[in-house]
């Protein structure tokens, strides 16, 4: 046969696992009593048993407000600035119109002949700029000529603030 021991506790922990369940105890009713009354009162507003005391329809009347003659105002134009204090004269309409700038020297004699592509995204062409060929990338620029934007068939320059596209030859 087996012999089977009670495994009992030393009395010094029998004694502290006993606060620990008095105290889980009361917490737990604590924790139920809140959550109790909270239902209780959830419960109580929602089930609309209220008796709202209503008016007669008989004894109702409706008294007109008598109204003042409504006011005018004329608003008088400011032209006070609120954030530099300047006052800004009666004629403020500005028209500007952008006036392109003369070309102090004329086009050099520009001819586009194609494109280079190499690995990845580096992709060159081949500009003919007086006579001397150069390979420029998108963005860079040589005798004050900038390649702005090309494709396989056209290619977008700028010179002295001036823009204008080239087809290939």
């Amino acid at each position: 046969m087996m012999d089977t021991k009670l495994c009992i506790p030393p009395p010094h922990l029998a004694l502290n696992n006993l606060k620990v369940n008095k105290t889980t105890y009361v917490l737990l009713i604590i924790v139920l009593g809140i959550w109790g009354y909270f239902i209780i009162s959830l419960i109580s507003d929602l089930s609309g048993d209220y008796d709202l005391p209503l008016a007669n329809e008989g004894s109702l009347t409706i008294k007109k407000i008598k109204s003042k003659e409504r006011e005018t105002f004329n608003l008088i134009d400011n032209p006070r600035d609120p954030f530099f204090g300047k006052t800004r004269s009666k004629n403020t309409s500005t028209v500007t119109s952008r006036v392109k700038p003369t070309p102090s020297k004329p086009w050099p004699n520009i001819i586009y002949k194609g494109q280079i592509k190499g690995n990845g995204s580096s992709t060159r062409y081949i500009l003919s700029i007086n006579g001397s060929e150069h390979l420029l990338k998108q963005g860079d620029a040589l005798e004050s000529v900038t390649l702005i934007s090309a494709n396989e068939t056209d290619a977008k320059l700028r010179f002295e603030g001036q823009t204008k596209t080239f087809s290939r030859q």
